[in-house]
């Protein structure tokens, strides 16, 4: 919910090789249809936002008893992890992290720009048709899926600090004008993914090394809770 709430106020194949697409081809990367290698199609985001979850307080509401928990924006917060967290470091984490991920393994890896922050198609994972339709690319790949990452979030609670993320999967046949045959998220019915951040300070403007590294560590961990789930590969 909280990236869902921020968000509204490049090829790599897993043993070898590196391909950037640009917006203005991301739509149609043309490289993408010079071979007939499995590819997987990846979106990082742009969405980076900082929260912080106060106390509540219980009250009586239609269906029994309402706890309302006060979440706070803090916009600082996310844009020091846009920062020093950007693009670039996500793609590398996913890239890291899909080499042991047997779906992917060998899948040439073609990394897009993200998308704009009002194009929610992807991102929208509260949505219960979010993921449905055609490719979003023109590639005639007969073996072809799309990772899509929806957003990044920091927050803190009296006890903890942790990133959260949410995925997108879509799975499609090889038949390159069908629709999406298998979505695969992780949104507010079924957790967004989420693990401690201990080593992140809210305040200041610049990411240190060490919040970088930790980071790094949390994302990767976050891919791994997504990417290797048993059902994914079912």
């Amino acid at each position: 919910m909280v990236g869902i709430l921020c968000s509204l106020a490049r090829a790599i194949t897993l043993v070898a090789t590196l391909v950037f697409v640009s917006s203005a081809n991301a739509q149609s990367p043309a490289d993408a249809t010079k071979t007939p290698a499995c590819e997987l199609h990846v979106w990082p985001t742009s969405r980076y936002c900082g929260a912080s979850f106060h106390a509540g307080n219980f009250r009586f509401g239609g269906v029994g008893t309402v706890f309302d928990l006060v979440l706070t924006p803090k916009e600082a917060a996310g844009n020091k992890v846009r920062s020093g967290f950007g693009i670039d470091r996500q793609v590398q984490v996913i890239a890291e992290a899909l080499k042991a991920a047997g779906r992917f393994h060998g899948y040439t890896m073609i990394v897009h720009d993200p998308w704009p922050s009002t194009d929610m198609r992807f991102s929208n994972l509260l949505d219960p048709a979010v993921g449905r339709g055609a490719r979003a690319t023109s590639s005639q790949s007969t073996c072809y899926a799309e990772l899509h990452v929806a957003f990044l979030t920091v927050y803190k609670t009296s006890l903890s600090k942790k990133l959260m993320s949410g995925f997108l999967v879509r799975d499609f046949p090889a038949n390159p004008k069908a629709d999406a045959s298998r979505i695969l998220l992780s949104n507010m019915n079924r957790g967004h993914e989420q693990t401690g951040l201990a080593k992140f300070a809210f305040s200041g403007e610049l990411l240190s090394n060490e919040e970088v590294t930790a980071l790094e560590k949390s994302f990767r961990r976050l891919v791994d809770q997504f990417l290797l789930r048993k059902k994914l590969w079912g």
